[in-house]
């Protein structure tokens, strides 16, 4: 058996003390590619949802005003879509909810603002995104 050279020795030791020295940048690199994409705006891709779609992934609105053929709607929700957040203290919506405000024009989606905590609101209404 041959025993490799010094000098083929130190290049190894060399090229490993490189790699562990570039390790941060490599993984930073790593991490930066699976990073978490900018979540959809809401508002935009659920525009012109139908209604009832809509109330499935949101559950019942808190208030809603019905005028001629728009009717506007307030929601505070979480992933219990039958269950109304903030009713008994309204000014004290837990920090895992999706507030909304929604207008639907001859039962489609217009316009839709979402606040609150995004993550929630992404969770919530993920079902009413897919196609």
């Amino acid at each position: 058996m041959r025993l490799p050279r010094k000098n083929a020795l130190m290049e190894l030791a060399t090229v490993g003390a490189r790699m562990c020295r570039n390790a941060p940048i490599a993984l930073a690199a790593v991490l930066a590619a699976c990073a978490q994409q900018p979540q959809a705006d809401l508002g935009t891709a659920l525009s012109g949802i139908e209604q009832s779609r809509f109330l499935a992934c949101s559950g019942p609105p808190s208030l809603e005003m019905p005028q001629g053929s728009e009717d506007r709607m307030w929601f505070v929700t979480n992933l219990k879509r039958g269950d109304t957040i903030g009713v008994v203290g309204p000014t004290a919506a837990p920090a895992e909810s999706c507030s909304v405000t929604a207008v639907f024009e001859n039962s489609h989606l217009v316009r839709a603002t979402f606040s609150g905590n995004q993550s929630m609101c992404q969770l919530v209404f993920a079902p009413c995104l897919a196609k």
